[in-house]
């Protein structure tokens, strides 16, 4: 079953602990593994003009003006700004990209302890994104 990796994951960092460590990024790829899409489907979902989900952009507001995926929306995880921002849609998926995944991984973390049931992690992330078309940079 699916849930057990992440009650243990969550599990082990109850009872009697002040705030839960965040998981290393190697045990999200496992937990999560089944929550991770490749960039050539997010490719496929912008060329098909597929408006049932939302990107998040995690990576610092230079990075994101430096070049980004088309569409996407920045929201910073470093400076805290990913945490503040508690209002994300449920109607729509969420897929999350960062530098090179990690940031991704640990904010899919937080959302599915947060009750979201559709948030997807692009794996690799920029560092992975190889389609230059499809970027766009700001001034």
């Amino acid at each position: 079953m699916v849930v057990l990796p992440a009650l243990l994951l969550v599990a082990s960092h109850a009872a009697g602990q002040s705030a839960p460590e965040q998981p290393e990024v190697e045990e999200l790829e496992q937990v999560y593994n089944h929550l991770l899409i490749m960039p050539e489907t997010l490719l496929y979902r912008i060329m098909e003009g597929d408006r049932g989900f939302v990107l998040y952009d995690l990576r610092s507001p230079d990075a994101f003006r430096s070049g980004h995926v088309a569409g996407a929306v920045n929201v910073p995880w470093k400076s805290g700004e990913f945490e503040r921002a508690r209002d994300f849609p449920r109607d729509r998926d969420l897929l999350l990209i960062s530098r090179d995944g990690g940031d991704a991984l640990r904010a899919l973390h937080l959302l599915v302890r947060a009750g979201y049931r559709r948030v997807y992690s692009v794996e690799g992330g920029m560092a992975n994104w190889m389609y230059g078309d499809y970027l766009e940079s700001d001034p």
